[in-house]
């Protein structure tokens, strides 16, 4: 019986031990993120844009999409920079949790905050890798 206590007490040594070890940092995060983000854009806001300036105008635009992913690839920095400015982390030692609070109008000021969406996110990181458990729209 002593054994099996045993092997269960340095287990759970060795699992904590090797989740502070492996406590992802800030710039790991924010490389995570700025990835996310820039994912996003691509698979749902690009493709958004061009249904809505269609909607809007009546007219389709050949390659708006394209010219979105380029503006997207070209403002890459731009966007981490957003990242890092509007996220929050608490560090527990063994993993950390993020939150992050991005609102379209703060990138581009020039979108009333009225109907700028918001959006917030919250993910931990733990043993090297992120996982992101809430994500939600927020209204302005």
């Amino acid at each position: 019986m002593k054994v099996i206590g045993g092997f269960i007490g340095l287990t759970i040594v060795g699992t904590a031990v090797a989740s502070i070890a492996t406590n992802p940092g800030k710039p790991a995060y924010f490389q995570f993120a700025e990835d996310q983000l820039i994912n996003q854009i691509k698979t749902e806001g690009c493709p958004g844009l061009t249904e809505t300036v269609k909607e809007l105008i009546n007219v389709q635009i050949s390659g708006l999409t394209s010219q979105c992913h380029s503006f997207v690839d070209v403002n890459r920095g731009q966007f981490k920079d957003f990242v890092i400015n509007h996220t929050e982390r608490q560090n527990y030692v063994m993993f950390s949790l993020y939150k992050t609070n991005l609102a379209l109008s703060d990138f581009l000021p020039f979108v009333p905050k009225e109907i700028a969406p918001r959006y917030y996110s919250e993910t931990v990181g733990i043993f090297n890798s992120f996982y992101i458990y809430k994500t939600e729209e927020r209204q302005s």
